[in-house]
């Protein structure tokens, strides 16, 4: 629903307007999450608007930026979690 698409990278939609809904939800996920200190809450945002919240991220902060396979980051998340 919120690309419009199967994933963020077919989307047609503005990019502006992906990102303003993405940043949206999360914020209000977010604020629910923290009230109740329920961080699993948090899992939500990021199954719907994870490549959206990421892309959006990478836009905004300076700096030089790498791009990596998901396989990869994922195994970086775990073992940084160790």
């Amino acid at each position: 629903m919120l690309y419009d698409a199967a994933e963020f990278e077919q989307t047609q939609r503005n990019l502006d307007e992906v990102f303003d809904e993405a940043c949206t939800i999360y914020q209000i996920v977010y604020e629910k999450a923290a009230r109740f200190k329920k961080a699993g809450r948090c899992n939500f945002v990021w199954n719907v608007a994870g490549r959206a919240l990421c892309h959006f991220y990478a836009l905004e902060t300076e700096g030089d930026k790498v791009l990596v396979p998901l396989t990869v980051a994922r195994n970086l998340a775990k073992k940084r979690r160790r």
